[in-house]
Order: C-alpha cells, then sequence, then structure tokens
C-alpha cells in the first residue's frame, strides 16, 4: 500500500565525494514522507531472491564504497545513506516510486533508453539511524548487531509505519489495511481502520475494489454497527449488500435473507420500501420475502412478537434502531425572554433534538459560531445589557470550556472573522482575524459600510457578507473580501434589501435565506453562483422570519427558530438542496432567536 507521491525536483546540491560527483549532474531531489518509501504491498518482485542473495555481498562492497549507487536517502539532520534502487526495490515495494519520479524528470529522448537517473530521496519524518537500519535491512545484513541497543529502534519504525498507516487511511485501502491489521494482531490499527471503514461506508463500498474481500462476518459485523455511515439505507446499506453478493453469487445468494434484517428500515419511506421488495434479487428468494413480510408488520405494528423465519433469528429488532450520526448538529444560546446559554444538538438519524442544558458560560445571543478541529468558537454577542467582545470555546470530545483571547472591540453578531457589528453604541466595519493556533486577534481591512444583522459565509477562497443594518438603512449589497488581497469588492446587488437574513454555504454556493426588508420578514431564498456573480430563485421557505440559525447538514439546510415579526419561534424547517424541495423538521424545545448553529463532523462518539 504506497501512499500517492508529493515529490517536488529540485536542483542538487554538490557531490559528497568523487564517486558521488560523477552521478551528481543528473541527479533528481525529491521529499518523501518515510512510509511512501518503507513499505511492502507483498506482490512478487521481478528480481529473484536467490540471483539477489548471490550478488550482496558484492552488492554490499560497492554500497560503502559509493560505487554504482543510484539512490541517496537524506536524513533531517543532513545525513546521507547511499544504497542501490534495485535492492530496495526488493524488499520495500514503496521504492519502486525511486524509478517513478526519477523518470518523470527525464526527457522523452532519455526515456527512451533503459538508463534511469539517479535520485536522491529527502525525508524529513524518520531519522538518519532509522533510514539506515531500515536500508541495511534491505541488503540483508545480519541484525547481529543489534546487541548494542539497537534492536529496540525497530520499534519506533514500527510505530511510525503503524501511525502512518493510520493516518492515510482512505476508502480505497481501509478494508485492505485492516485485513493486515488483523493479521498482524495491530489492534489499535485494525480499530481504527475499521471505525474508518464505517464512518465512510457510502464512499467504501462504491469506491474500494476491496469491498468484496470481507468475509460474511465481517459484513455482518458492519451492518450491525450503529456507527455505519448510510446517507440511505436503501441506496447505501441495501444496494452495498447486493453489491456483495454479487461478488460471489452462488456462495452468497443464501446471506440476503440473513442481512436484510440489519438494514435500518425504520428511517424508510414507503416507496423506498417498496424499491427493496421488488428488486430482483428479493423476488427470486423466498426466504428474503418472509423476512421483508415480518419487518413490514412489525414496522406498522411494533408491538409484534418477532422469532424466527426461514431459521432466520429476527431478534434483536436492528431495523427498528436508528443509526448513529456521523455530523452533529450543535445550537448554542438566542434569545427567548432574554440571553441564554443553553445548548442543543440534533440527531438527524432519530430526527430528535437533545436538550444539553445550561453551560459554563455567560448568556448571549446575536453571537457568531466556528468550528475548528472539533472546537466550537463562540464570538461576540450580546445579554441584554452589554456587547461581548469576548470569545468561548467548547471543546466538542472532552465537552470542556475555555476562554480564548478577546477581539479589540465589544460586538455582537460576530464570525471567526468578525465583522462589524454593533458595539453598544454604533456600528461598525472593522474586521478582525482570529489565528487559531496562537490565539490570537488582528485587524485586517475594514468593509465598505459600517453594518450590524449582517450574514456571511466562505466560498472559493474569499468572504462574502449579505445585507445587514447600517443604523440609518437596510443594505441590499453582497460584498466580497479576499485574504490574499485584503481587500474587499462589491460583488452584486440582491432583488431587496435584507437584515437579519442568514448565509448559508454549500459546494461553494452562497445560499441567502429569509430576513428583514424594513417593512416586512422574508421567506424567499435565493442562491447566489460567486463564480458568474449570478443569483437564481429558489423555493421559499414554509414561513417567513429573521434572525434565525442555519447551517448545513447532510445536503440539507436547516433553519431554526427566528422572529416571525410578532414573537419568537420554535419551528425548523429543512430544504433538500438535491431536490430543492422544503420539509418540516422536528421543532426545538423552546422558543428562540438570535442563536447560532454549526455542524461539527465525524464526531468521535455521537451517542
Amino acid at each position: 500500500m504506497c501512499a500517492a507521491v508529493e515529490a517536488a525536483v529540485k536542483n542538487p546540491t554538490g557531490p559528497a565525494d568523487s564517486n558521488a560527483g560523477k552521478m551528481e549532474d543528473d541527479m533528481v531531489t525529491a521529499s518523501f514522507e518515510a512510509a511512501q518509501l518503507f513499505n511492502d504491498d507483498g506482490r512478487p518482485r521481478e528480481f529473484a531472491p536467490s540471483a539477489i542473495a548471490r550478488a550482496m555481498p558484492g552488492l554490499l562492497e560497492q554500497r560503502k564504497a559509493r560505487e554504482y549507487c543510484d539512490v541517496v536517502f537524506r536524513a533531517p539532520d543532513g545525513g546521507e545513506i547511499w544504497a542501490h534502487r534495485f535492492v530496495m526495490c526488493h524488499k520495500f515495494s514503496g521504492c519502486y516510486t525511486l524509478f517513478v519520479v526519477a523518470r518523470e524528470s527525464m526527457t522523452p529522448e532519455e526515456k527512451q533508453g533503459v538508463w534511469t537517473r539517479p535520485i536522491r530521496a529527502v525525508i524529513n519524518d524518520l531519522e538518519g539511524d532509522m533510514i539506515e537500519l531500515l536500508v541495511d535491512f534491505a541488503y540483508q545484513t545480519s541484525l547481529t548487531f543489534a546487541v548494542h541497543g539497537r534492536i529496540t529502534d525497530i520499534f519506533p519504525i514500527r510505530d511510525h509505519c503503524l501511525r502512518s498507516l493510520k493516518q492515510n487511511l482512505e476508502p480505497e485501502n481501509c478494508v485492505d489495511t485492516y485485513h493486515m491489521a488483523v493479521s498482524y494482531g495491530y489492534d489499535n490499527l485494525a480499530r481504527e481502520a475499521f471505525r474508518y471503514l464505517l464512518r465512510n461506508y457510502d464512499q467504501v463500498w462504491k469506491n474500494s475494489a476491496q469491498f468484496e474481500a470481507l468475509t460474511p462476518e465481517e459484513m455482518r459485523a458492519v451492518l450491525e454497527d450503529n456507527r455505519l455511515h448510510a446517507l440511505s439505507e436503501v441506496e447505501d446499506t441495501f444496494r452495498s449488500i447486493l453489491k456483495w453478493i454479487s461478488a460471489d453469487g452462488g456462495a452468497r445468494k443464501m446471506y440476503l435473507a440473513k442481512f436484510l434484517p440489519l438494514v435500518r428500515f425504520v428511517r424508510c419511506t414507503v416507496i423506498d420500501f417498496e424499491k427493496v421488495i421488488i428488486s430482483p434479487e428479493v423476488q427470486g428468494d423466498g426466504d428474503s420475502l418472509k423476512v421483508l413480510n415480518v419487518i413490514h408488520q412489525t414496522l406498522t405494528r411494533h408491538s409484534m412478537a418477532v422469532g424466527q423465519v426461514a431459521g432466520i433469528d429476527l431478534s434483536p429488532k436492528l431495523w427498528l434502531t436508528p443509526r448513529l450520526p456521523k455530523d452533529i448538529l450543535f445550537l448554542f444560546g438566542g434569545w427567548t425572554s432574554g440571553a441564554t446559554n443553553h445548548m442543543q444538538t440534533y440527531n438527524c438519524r432519530a430526527e430528535k433534538w437533545r436538550f444539553l442544558g445550561r453551560q459554563y458560560t455567560p448568556p448571549r445571543a446575536y453571537h457568531g459560531v466556528a468550528v475548528v478541529n472539533e472546537c466550537i468558537y463562540v464570538v461576540g454577542g450580546f445579554n441584554g445589557r452589554e456587547c461581548y467582545h469576548s470569545v468561548v470555546c467548547f471543546d466538542v470530545p472532552l465537552a470542556r470550556w475555555t476562554s480564548k483571547a478577546n477581539m479589540a472591540y465589544p460586538r455582537c453578531y460576530g464570525y471567526i472573522y468578525a465583522m462589524g457589528g454593533f458595539t453598544g453604541e454604533l456600528r461598525t466595519s472593522t474586521v478582525e482575524r482570529y489565528d487559531v493556533k496562537n490565539d490570537r486577534w488582528s485587524m485586517v481591512a475594514s468593509m465598505m459600510e459600517e453594518r450590524s444583522d449582517a450574514s456571511a459565509g466562505a466560498a472559493c477562497g474569499r468572504i462574502y457578507i449579505v445585507g445587514g443594518y447600517t443604523g440609518h438603512g437596510i443594505l441590499d449589497s453582497v460584498d466580497c473580501y479576499d485574504p490574499s488581497t485584503d481587500s474587499w469588492t462589491r460583488v452584486i446587488t440582491m432583488s431587496t434589501p435584507r437584515s437579519g437574513a442568514k448565509v448559508v454555504v454549500h459546494k461553494d454556493t452562497l445560499y441567502i435565506i429569509g430576513g428583514y426588508n424594513g417593512r416586512t420578514r422574508l421567506a424567499s431564498m435565493e442562491q447566489l453562483d460567486v463564480r458568474r456573480a449570478r443569483f437564481s430563485e429558489l423555493p421559499s421557505m414554509p414561513h417567513e422570519k429573521s434572525n434565525f440559525a442555519a447551517t448545513v447538514l447532510e445536503g440539507c439546510i436547516y433553519t431554526i427558530g427566528g422572529f416571525n415579526g410578532t414573537t419568537t419561534v420554535q419551528t425548523v424547517e429543512k430544504y433538500n438542496i438535491a431536490e430543492r424541495k422544503w420539509y418540516p423538521a422536528p421543532p426545538m424545545g423552546n422558543n428562540c432567536s438570535a442563536s447560532a448553529a454549526c455542524v461539527v463532523k465525524d464526531v468521535a462518539d455521537p451517542g
């Protein structure tokens, strides 16, 4: 399993000695991670082991004299370890990359020959003595020198490789990594690879050639696990079962009836359930039809006793159990009868809100939130008496609040780029940027106009701010900030002024929703293609409102609470972006406006 190569061809440095000088003029220099090179996929080599063994004594002497060496490994301290590429490739399949990168730097004329340029491989994530140990191993040098204390050096190398395998998990390689980890007893890596498989299942079953290599026992374990991430139980979970069975239809056909009870049909519509029943695979299997008949009856009569059908144990009734969500919607603060410090989460699998109660941070409304590395940053806001310039952070995995550096100006309605807002005395055009790593705020270019009650989003590497209230009137403008030039430009004018609207971004497209135009609350929604600076109308919300929270979760825009012109509301609407259609969603437990919502992705323990 060789990771993708990210190598930059550079000018070679000066020769190390006379022999090195012979190859320096043609040498290519490229950077690699250690795990890219020193790994093995188990495939047969072009070089016969016996031939390598016979040639090894002479090769060892040549290596010591730096003769005919065509690869130099440069360590972080500048030390260099010389070797022959074909020897390294015999032991580590990842070293074939050394040939690939070298040939990419050659001219078409040079590629006609059999000669390949020598290469200097710069490795910055493994110490020189570790690299030398691996090269010695490739030359089949006896490890008797380990009595001098070097045997323990093997373990850091192993740990480094395991960490690299974990960091480079992808839908295409996670099944193979899981099998390797299980076979060698690397339990931690096996758990991480299995979790990755579950949390990215919608991509794994479609894109991984290794998916069909799962054993029946492994497939059952995957389908039983509540952490499995499938946007659709029919289009993902059920279809994946059919794909797995089709890889060996004769031996696996019997598992269709056994795996159907593991599909969470409780989330399926009648139309989706009918798709399963009428599928040719189900229609051609009597046991599967019997199982689906029982499932259908329990979905309509939950108290029905369940035992066995066609020799298949149907308990527990997993088809009635929603899976755990991969991504969680968080809602913090807002205004009810006053500012609050309540926090709620929304589970889109169970379609339920969970009230987490008061938090250990001051109440606030009209604030901004941003998510960085599973931490929610709450910026600015208003408590009913004063505007905040404070910033607090909620660490989701630790469920812990901490204070961060204050902004230079108190304001409400702020963002991670805190733009405009109200200081308690006046609207402002100032913009501050927060450096998460260094916990520090700095001023950047001010906006073109003072405003509060605006909304903003980031798309295509730029920040767009929409509408707002100047203290004298409501804006209809969309302005853009380019961090690379630290400058603002006017992009386009909306069809109507909007204050208290909400902007959300999905796939570099801005969705501008609701708000107040100076006369009435709005339900209208516009879509802005930022590349073309072009608006298009979209279906309106079911209800007019402003000052609501909004965010995108699994391809749907959620609009939460808000103010309808008379009172705060608890209603929640869901807009399916692909279907271009609004649906009602479960309401919050209380009326609330001026709250802030965000989504934390791939939560480790969503329970």
